[in-house]
């Protein structure tokens, strides 16, 4: 779908309006009037194609203060959220990652930022918190 209309080395965005959730992924009883996840749902749901060509579901918090009426069409309204996803993009795309397949954002960053080895590193940290607890 995005390959086909897009062309390469470009980054695309693609917001994930409700219609189109409840039409295409979420086949579930539900109401098309209804906010997804009105409830429980903080973020909106991206698909975003890198310059890379990778793709990635990106999920940005809402930039509004409660989810009145016609909130559907707001959030799927890219002016809405400022500066914030160019900010989301450029994390993605410095952390795109060939890690393993379908590897995300959080688990490149356990891997590559988390890990530490048992010497002399993990030695360090054994210091550090020792210091801080007083033992």
């Amino acid at each position: 779908m995005l390959h086909e209309r897009f062309p390469r080395g470009r980054t695309v965005l693609l917001p994930i309006s409700d219609p189109y959730r409840y039409a295409y992924i979420d086949f579930g009883a539900k109401d098309p009037n209804s906010n997804f996840g009105n409830d429980t749902h903080y973020g909106q749901a991206f698909l975003v194609r890198s310059a890379n060509d990778r793709i990635f579901e990106l999920n940005i918090a809402y930039p509004f203060p409660t989810k009145a009426a016609g909130f559907q069409n707001q959030k799927v309204d890219l002016a809405a959220y400022g500066k914030d996803i160019g900010r989301a993009i450029g994390v993605l795309e410095l952390f795109e990652t060939e890690l393993y397949e379908d590897a995300n954002i959080v688990q490149h960053l356990a891997h590559r930022c988390a890990s530490i080895s048992h010497r002399p590193a993990g030695r360090t940290l054994d210091l550090f918190v020792r210091s801080i607890i007083g033992t």
